[in-house]
């Protein structure tokens, strides 16, 4: 709940006043707040759960800010086909990461390591292609600053441009429904396989927690290569 509120917040603000700073230097900061919250989550919220949550929250947000950037970036590098194949890589990727994320975090459960040790993997492993963004000066085309003053208004009078009002509303309610879904089964899925196999070992056939977990990380991740490249097919 905490880190939804975050988000939300993180991205009104990123709205209102996004076009106003260069989209390296916003997506630089929002890494750098992504990194060093997620470490001091760990650091200082070992003993405090209060603490801990705090720094996650805008850890989260800042990463909500990344997830808006990241196409915005890439229209501005690449055009046409390319354009939607960097998009495709960049789901693919995602979906990559969570793939191993799921495998990593059934490892550590299943091998009695701190718990902490699946939450600072991510940040110290971003550190790296951070620092060489930071000091490439090649990587991404230097947006202007826009001048005009952007209200709410005036970015719902945009947004209606672009579509009618009816099917921008009901892209945005099918937006919200397909987030609630696939929120609601990354959050349930790892406890309730847990939980399954906890109390029937023997319907796993022997399998351990982490390769079962690691069995259906990649049909999920089989299943977005091969329904991305289609998607990618069917709008071109």
């Amino acid at each position: 709940t905490a880190s939804s509120t975050a988000n939300t917040v993180s991205l009104a603000i990123t709205w209102l006043t996004g076009d106003f700073f260069q989209r390296k230097k916003l997506f630089l900061t929002s890494v750098s707040i992504w990194i060093m919250c997620s470490l001091l989550s760990v650091l200082l919220g070992s003993h405090s759960f209060l603490i801990f949550v705090s720094f996650r929250s805008l850890s989260s947000s800042a990463t909500a800010v990344l997830g808006v950037l990241a196409p915005v970036m890439l229209a501005e590098i690449f055009e046409d086909r390319a354009l939607g194949i960097a998009l495709m890589c960049a789901s693919a990727s995602d979906f990559l990461s969570t793939t191993v994320t799921g495998i990593f975090s059934s490892w550590i459960l299943g091998s009695g390591f701190p718990w902490q040790s699946g939450l600072i993997a991510g940040p110290l492993m971003a550190i790296i292609p951070a620092f060489g963004i930071l000091c490439s000066s090649l990587i991404f085309r230097k947006a202007n600053i826009c001048a005009q003053k952007w209200t709410i208004g005036r970015s719902f009078i945009n947004a209606f441009g672009i579509f009618s009002i009816k099917s921008y509303t009901l892209l945005i309610i099918g937006m919200a429904l397909g987030m609630f879904n696939f929120n609601s089964m990354m959050f349930w899925s790892p406890t309730m396989i847990l939980n399954a196999w906890t109390a029937y070992p023997d319907s796993f056939v022997g399998l351990s927690y982490t390769a079962v977990m690691s069995l259906n990380s990649l049909a999920q991740m089989v299943g977005s290569l091969i329904g991305l490249p289609s998607f990618l097919w069917f709008a071109q």
